[in-house]
């Protein structure tokens, strides 16, 4: 499980049902759009928008004929950019944090048995391109890991189930699983009492 968040990307590698490895790169999502900001000369959060409407991690999925207009710094005019320009930004960056991601399952000893896959959350886990360069790169398959749908079909629930909230919705599950837990064994160890009591009436 590869969780790429906003300042670190959190590495868990699991192994006959049990976490095996774990560890935190410092390289995430803010990397991406600081790398906007200074190639582009745009402020931050013009780098954060053109991140998610026009990112694209790979050359091979981004449209080279695209353009778009991003805002300049103070009183610059608006400048027209080309996305492969923004895709040559990025794409270093990616394949960055995958060889950190690869080298650490290679450290670790579970390069052969990491057989079943990589899963990627986090919000720069929905970087256009960026599963299909994760899989070149690691030589494994790769998808996008999504919430449990355990949540219902409400509209305002449904939308927590991208990978940007992965970790959200998963520290609300074991929490529910745990809440549950409980309940089963108050009233497990209730109607043990109620057994007890009973017998103890009939004695």
């Amino acid at each position: 499980l590869v969780d790429i968040g906003g300042g670190k990307t959190s590495v868990a590698v699991y192994h006959h049902g049990a976490i095996r490895h774990t560890v935190v790169l410092p390289i995430g999502g803010e990397h991406f759009t600081n790398d906007i900001a200074v190639g582009l000369r745009t402020t931050i959060p013009e780098a954060e928008r053109v991140k998610r409407e026009m990112g694209c991690a790979v050359s091979s999925a981004s449209d080279r004929d695209s353009v778009f207009e991003i805002s300049g710094m103070g009183a610059r005019q608006p400048r027209a950019i080309a996305q492969r320009v923004l895709t040559d930004i990025l794409q270093p960056r990616a394949e960055e944090i995958v060889h950190f991601v690869r080298n650490e399952i290679r450290s670790a000893g579970y390069e052969r048995q990491a057989g079943a896959g990589v899963v990627l959350t986090g919000g720069a886990a929905m970087l256009k391109g960026f599963s299909e360069l994760a899989e070149e790169i690691l030589d494994l398959p790769v998808r996008i890991g999504l919430a449990s749908k355990s949540f219902g079909k409400d509209s305002h629930v449904s939308a927590l189930q991208g990978p940007e909230f992965a970790t959200v919705t998963g520290l609300v599950l074991y929490a529910e699983r745990r809440r549950r837990r409980l309940d089963f064994h108050e009233n497990t160890g209730s109607g043990f009492k109620k057994l007890v009591t009973r017998l103890r009436s009939l004695i």
